[in-house]
């Protein structure tokens, strides 16, 4: 399988993983995230596209999108596997990017996306208080 196409696939997976909570296909959700995050981070590390701003852009992807899962379906590993991605996203773009992070209109990109994942999860969680102090 080339390297390109595993990105994609990993990528397609995430996609998938998301269209579980409006299908109400709670048992596929897990699977397919340990699948996509295997296939984004091998194809990753192959293809070299780790070099590049590209890296925060789909790690950060792939944090939100698990972390806004876990709370719309009222999971707690979710959470705190999508919290757990975003320190890795931003332990990994600050050691690979390293001086190219530092340049102030990157910074301030990565800030702002940083703000606006953090945002949209305050947010849900927030709307959901109810059913999170449940679980």
């Amino acid at each position: 399988m080339t390297d390109l196409k595993r990105n994609l696939i990993g990528l397609s997976l995430i996609v998938l993983c998301s269209l579980t909570v409006p299908m109400k296909k709670e048992n596929w959700t897990t699977v397919l995230a340990i699948d996509a995050h295997l296939l984004t981070y091998t194809g990753l590390l192959i293809t070299g596209i780790f070099t590049t701003i590209y890296l925060p852009i789909i790690l950060i992807t792939l944090s939100t999108t698990i972390w806004i899962i876990g709370i719309l379906q009222l999971r707690r590993f979710m959470r705190i596997w999508g919290l757990f991605d975003l320190i890795i996203a931003i332990i990994a773009s600050l050691l690979v990017l390293g001086s190219t992070m530092l340049e102030p209109s990157i910074l301030l990109i990565s800030l702002i996306v940083l703000a606006a994942e953090l945002a949209v999860v305050t947010w849900l969680s927030l709307s959901n208080e109810e059913e999170l102090i449940k679980d």
